[in-house]
C-alpha cells in the first residue's frame, strides 16, 4: 500500500509549535525550515525502527541465474583499467575475468558510453587477449536499495553459506578454483557454496549498488534466490511538503502505525507543544504499535517494498 509522505507529515506539524509559522496548523508547508527537517527526520526514524522491530517485513525474495563461465577475447593496455571487449560477454559487472597474460581482475560497465573497465590496473600484457569470465557477481539493481540479507540464499535449491568478509569469500575461491580441496564437502569445483552482499561504490554514477558475490566461480547455470532487506527510506523536507511524492510500505504498514513511532521522536524536540495528558496518550500509542508490530508477518513472495520517489 501507499500514501502521501505530507499526509503523515501533516499530522505530525499539527503538534508543533506554531509561533514562527502563518497558515492553516495542519499543512506542514507552513512550517519553518527547521520544523521541515525535523519532522522528516522523525518520519525516518520512524520506518527505521519499524523494520529494526521486524525485519521480515521489510524484504524481498530475489533471484536471478547466474551463467556458465564462458571464454572470449579482450584488448587491455598494461598498467591501464582500459578494456575493450572482443568476443567476451560479460553477463553482469563485478563479474571476475581471468585474463591470460594477468591475474584475475574485473569488470565494470560505464553506464554513460557503455564501455568497459578493470577494477584494477592490469599487470600483464597489452594487445588482444584471450580470457574466462566467470558470473560470480549479480548486481541486484532493480530501483531498490538493499541493505543486507535475511535468512537462507540458495543455489540450484541447496542452501549457501553467508560470509562476513572478502576474505572468508576468497577462502572458498582458493580451495575450490585453485585445486586446493581441503573440505570434502567442497571438492566439486564450481558449484557455488557462498555468498557475501557487498555494497559497493560505483564510479560512473552516484550510486550505492548492492551486489552478492559468490565463491567457488560457478562453472555452469546456476539459479540463485534470496531474502533480501530493503532499505529504510531518508525523507527529506522536499518530499514531506510534496502532494505527488508517495510512501509505499508492506501491507500491514499503515500511516496510522507509523505516526507514534515518528511521534515519539517529535516528542523530545522542543518545537513539540501538547498537554500532559496528550503525551501520555501518545506513549500508549507508542507501545500499541511497537507490539502490533512484532506480531505482524512478511509477505513471502516478494510484494514488500519501501520506496519514497515512486
Amino acid at each position: 500500500m501507499s500514501f502521501v509522505a505530507k499526509n503523515l507529515a501533516d499530522l505530525m506539524f499539527a503538534y508543533v509549535d506554531q509561533s514562527g509559522t502563518s497558515g492553516p496548523s495542519g499543512d506542514v508547508t507552513n512550517a519553518t525550515a527547521a520544523d521541515k527537517a525535523s519532522i522528516a527526520l522523525c518520519m525516518t526514524q520512524a520506518v527505521q525502527e519499524a523494520r529494526k522491530i521486524n525485519p521480515s517485513l521489510f524484504t524481498r525474495r530475489v533471484g536471478t541465474v547466474l551463467q556458465a563461465a564462458a571464454s572470449g577475447t579482450i584488448t587491455v593496455t598494461q598498467f591501464s583499467t582500459a578494456a575493450t571487449l572482443g568476443t567476451l560477454v560479460v553477463p553482469n559487472d563485478g563479474c571476475t575475468v581471468r585474463i591470460a597474460s594477468g591475474l584475475d581482475n574485473e569488470l565494470n560497465q560505464n553506464p554513460g558510453d557503455s564501455s568497459y573497465k578493470l577494477r584494477r590496473p592490469h599487470e600483464g600484457a597489452s594487445g588482444l587477449q584471450t580470457a574466462q569470465i566467470w558470473n560470480d557477481c549479480w548486481v541486484v539493481d532493480d530501483g531498490t536499495t538493499y541493505e543486507s540479507i535475511l535468512g537462507t540464499v540458495t543455489a540450484n535449491g541447496r542452501p549457501i553459506e553467508e560470509v562476513r568478509s572478502a576474505n572468508q569469500l576468497d577462502r572458498y575461491r582458493l580451495i575450490n578454483d585453485y585445486g586446493q580441496p581441503t573440505y570434502a564437502r567442497l571438492r566439486t569445483t564450481g558449484i557455488v557454496a557462498a555468498v557475501l552482499c557487498e555494497q559497493w561504490a560505483s564510479p560512473f554514477v552516484n550510486k550505492v549498488q548492492t551486489r552478492l558475490r559468490f565463491a567457488p566461480m560457478p562453472a555452469s547455470l546456476t539459479t540463485i534466490e534470496a531474502d533480501l532487506v530493503i532499505a529504510a527510506p531518508k525523507f527529506s523536507s522536499t518530499d514531506i511538503v510534496s502532494t505527488s511524492i508517495t510512501f509505499q510500505v508492506p501491507q500491514q504498514i499503515d500511516e496510522l502505525l507509523l505516526f507514534p513511532l515518528a511521534m515519539k521522536r517529535l516528542m523530545a524536540q522542543p518545537t513539540f507543544r501538547a498537554p500532559a495528558e496528550t503525551r501520555k496518550e501518545l506513549e500508549m500509542q507508542y507501545q500499541g504499535a511497537v507490539e502490533t508490530l512484532r506480531t505482524l508477518r512478511g509477505h513471502y513472495g516478494g510484494v514488500n517494498r519501501i520506496d519514497v520517489r515512486s
